[in-house]
């Protein structure tokens, strides 16, 4: 809002006071905010939900003295009408970097913290339940004491960021002045925390995984930097503080490489609009911004012609694309292609295995909580999917390299901690598949001693190949996995009756969730940084991929230990 649409709004609120106060001996007659003057003087039960959102909308504008971009007012609104109909809602909003998310959420929470409080206070919504509302036990839920809220970020500099600028528009003169009007004053003003005497409380914490932020209560939940909060975070630590008043969440954030709540909540939120249901997402990329913004826009352009449209920076900061393929071991589009999620034939069913081909299958034993997980794949031997040959320096100067077609036909699960039960029942399961070859097994910790023990039951049958899983190895294992995946030589089923399958959800769950880094040339696969998360359906599944990547050779045992050190 510009600075002459500021004076235009308050000038009659000055001349009103002025009036009140010669006809009261000095003292005004209402005490009410310019603002809400005009409501207050018609307000009723009747009064539209639409009508308040537009009110405390245009405070926002009027005490941060700016003016919000379309885009910046319908966020905006929908976070005021989920917290004035206690849907506790989450509202997500994706904005290209520095187009106004941070301004906006400030100047909406400040305006919250004043007008809230006033409304419940006021007698004409002494029935409103908006404000005032009672729950089946008869205690007040409302907002006559305040309105509690919570901003948090990866890191407390992070979240202060947004704190300094609700800081600032509650010192602005139309601020100042509509405090003033209220009667409310700052009781509490630090680098963390902001008190009004209304009752309203602003803090700024960090929500890094080492934070310790159990205990607080809030009305309203502000994630900055949505995308950075781990999802353990915000599931265990954050979202219980406003369970009690089914409380409001505005997550703000930009596109990254890795999946995570705020990613989640963003899927979520588009499907429930899909199914009819409100909007709760919103998403603006650098042209929006830049329509309302030219300085911006030819900043964004100079960024595109320096990096390249198509470079990660621009696609995440500007572009608001999500660049999974980064930092996600397989994105949804490479996991569900039809070359490698199969709906149709024999491949798309469950313990389906064909003795005239043969079986391989990887082992990762469950560490802790985890589960030991038997991936078993079928392939062709005989037939390679691809045959080239390769320039050799052996004796004959030529070779060969062939790939070959994995298709998972089933999974073994097992949960528990008791070993030899766990044993005996893959002996019992293996020693069932009709042509099983190759075994792979992750022979790190416990998988060494029973790779011994799995040798000496099944080893004059099946080839075993136990793999010391160290940094290089799996990094190795894992590059091979991925490239088999994207280029469809590596399947799973994917027909009615499987997908219902609950072994079939975890596998597929724990692909989407798997996230890679890179140490160098190293390729570091692991869950994400969640108490529940595992990747124990990922390791089997690259195990069964390796196992079955080369045919027998006929020496029953091969472990590989690159990098082990012998004490």
């Amino acid at each position: 809002m510009s600075q002459i649409q500021v004076e235009e709004q308050v000038k009659p609120a000055k001349k009103r006071r002025a009036r009140r106060k010669r006809a009261t001996g000095g003292q005004t007659a209402d005490g009410l905010c310019p603002v809400c003057t005009p409501l207050t003087s018609q307000a009723d039960a009747k009064v539209e939900t639409k009508y308040l959102v537009q009110v405390i909308v245009q405070t926002a504008q009027l005490i941060s003295e700016v003016q919000f971009y379309p885009y910046q007012i319908t966020p905006a609104a929908r976070l005021v009408e989920s917290v004035l109909l206690h849907e506790g809602a989450t509202v997500t909003a994706l904005f290209s970097r520095q187009s106004g998310k941070t301004e906006l959420t400030a100047a909406i929470l400040a305006a919250l913290a004043i007008l809230l409080p006033t409304f419940a206070n006021d007698q004409e919504f002494e029935r409103d339940w908006r404000f005032n509302l009672t729950d089946e036990q008869g205690r007040y839920r409302g907002f006559k004491k305040g309105v509690s809220i919570g901003i948090y970020a990866p890191k407390l500099e992070q979240a202060q960021i947004q704190f300094r600028r609700l800081m600032k528009d509650l010192k602005t003169n139309t601020a100042m002045e509509v405090l003033d009007e209220l009667g409310i004053e700052v009781d509490t003003w630090n680098r963390d925390t902001i008190r009004l005497t209304n009752g309203s409380e602003i803090r700024a914490c960090s929500a890094s995984e080492q934070s310790k932020v159990e205990g607080s209560t809030h009305d309203i939940l502000a994630l900055e930097e949505a995308q950075d909060i781990s999802s353990r975070k915000i599931k265990k630590s954050l979202r219980p503080m406003i369970a009690a008043t089914k409380g409001t969440t505005m997550a703000v954030g930009t596109a990254t490489t890795q999946k995570g709540e705020f990613h989640a909540t963003i899927k979520s939120n588009m499907e429930k609009r899909l199914q009819g249901g409100k909007q709760n997402h919103f998403e603006y990329n650098w042209r929006t911004a830049a329509a309302y913004n030219s300085l911006y826009g030819d900043f964004v352009k100079q960024e595109i012609e320096h990096y390249g449209a198509d470079s990660d920076e621009v696609r995440m900061a500007y572009e608001c694309e999500w660049v999974l393929e980064r930092g996600q071991f397989v994105t949804p589009d490479q996991i569900f292609a039809p070359i490698v999620c199969i709906k149709s034939g024999r491949y798309s069913l469950l313990g389906k295995a064909d003795a005239n081909l043969y079986q391989a299958a990887g082992i990762d034993f469950g560490k802790g909580q985890s589960s030991t997980v038997v991936t078993v794949v079928e392939v062709d031997w005989d037939d390679p999917t691809i045959c080239q040959e390769v320039e050799s320096f052996s004796s004959d100067g030529c070779a060969y390299f062939e790939a070959y077609t994995k298709s998972i036909i089933d999974w073994l699960e097992i949960q528990g901690d008791n070993y030899e039960i766990q044993f005996a029942a893959i002996v019992d399961y293996l020693q069932k598949i009709p042509n099983l070859q190759r075994l792979c097994v992750d022979a790190t910790g416990l998988g060494a001693v029973l790779l011994d023990r799995l040798i000496t039951e099944i080893g004059a049958d099946v080839e075993i190949e136990g793999v010391v899983l160290t940094a290089p190895k799996k990094s190795e294992a894992y590059k091979i996995f991925h490239t088999d995946i994207v280029s469809g030589r590596f399947q799973y089923p994917a027909g009615t009756e499987a997908q219902t399958d609950k072994r079939w959800k975890r596998f597929v769950h724990q692909m989407l969730d798997l996230q890679k880094s890179y140490t160098g040339d190293l390729m570091k696969c692991h869950c994400p940084d969640e108490k529940t998360a595992r990747d124990d359906y990922c390791d089997s599944a690259m195990l069964a991929n390796l196992a079955a990547n080369t045919p027998p050779t006929g020496s029953m045992v091969e472990v590989h230990q690159e990098n082990f050190l012998f004490v």
